[in-house]
């Protein structure tokens, strides 16, 4: 459910578009690195070298954390088998603790989460489109 999560914080990127472009930096005046114009579609294009390198690492290290916990070590026949006693989304990480202890409160919890995630990719599909130049692209009404 962490993509979900990810994607609910995409809008709030696009409205604040560029108050909040480069918060990891000091304003412009200060910075030796040149300033990504433009909308938030086109800043993945712009961002050079010596952002992705520690992002990919990051996602790796993630993701192999992702893989010891969920699945089994494969044998025989059971390759792509889940370990018994793991339950997709469920990583161990709740330092709030947020997490209903009850399982109806828990699969309600997860099917709201899912919805909203569904939400916010329909909301994506009109979003994004409308954000690239030209006619064809511009939303109706």
């Amino acid at each position: 459910m962490s993509l979900e999560s990810t994607a609910a914080l995409a809008p709030v990127r696009s409205l604040l578009g560029p108050s909040i472009s480069r918060p990891y930096l000091p304003p412009a005046p200060t910075s030796s690195l040149p300033p990504i114009p433009g909308p938030a579609i086109y800043h993945f294009q712009q961002i050079g070298q010596g952002f992705w390198e520690p992002l990919l690492i990051a996602i790796g290290i993630a993701e192999s954390y992702r893989v010891a916990v969920g699945w089994a070590t494969p044998t025989g026949t059971g390759f792509n088998s889940l370990k018994d006693d793991y339950e997709p989304g469920d990583l161990g990480f709740d330092p709030l603790g947020l997490k209903p202890t009850e399982p109806e409160a828990l699969k309600e919890m997860q099917t709201k989460e899912l919805n909203n995630g569904r939400l916010v990719g329909l909301e994506d599909v009109y979003r994004y489109p409308a954000m690239l130049p030209g006619p064809c692209c511009r939303p109706i009404g």
